[in-house]
C-alpha cells in the first residue's frame, strides 16, 4: 500500500520518450519504509496463492 501511495505522490515522469514509475526520489522514499522487504515478501506470498486457486477454479 506504501508503494502505491508513493505512486499518488511522485506521479509518473517521461523522460526521452520513456516513462518512469519509480524515480531515483520514488525508491528513496520507498526504502524508508522499514517493514518493506517482510511486506513484498507476503505480497508475493498472497499473489501465488491467489494465481493459483485461480487455476484450480478454472482447469477444466
Amino acid at each position: 500500500m506504501y508503494h502505491e501511495m508513493l505512486h499518488k505522490k511522485f506521479k509518473f515522469q517521461s523522460k526521452n520518450g520513456r516513462n518512469l514509475h519509480h524515480s531515483r526520489e520514488f525508491r528513496k522514499m520507498e526504502a524508508m519504509f522499514e517493514n518493506r522487504d517482510l511486506m513484498e515478501k507476503e505480497i508475493s506470498r498472497l499473489a501465488r496463492k491467489h494465481r493459483f486457486g485461480l487455476r484450480v477454479i478454472f482447469s477444466f
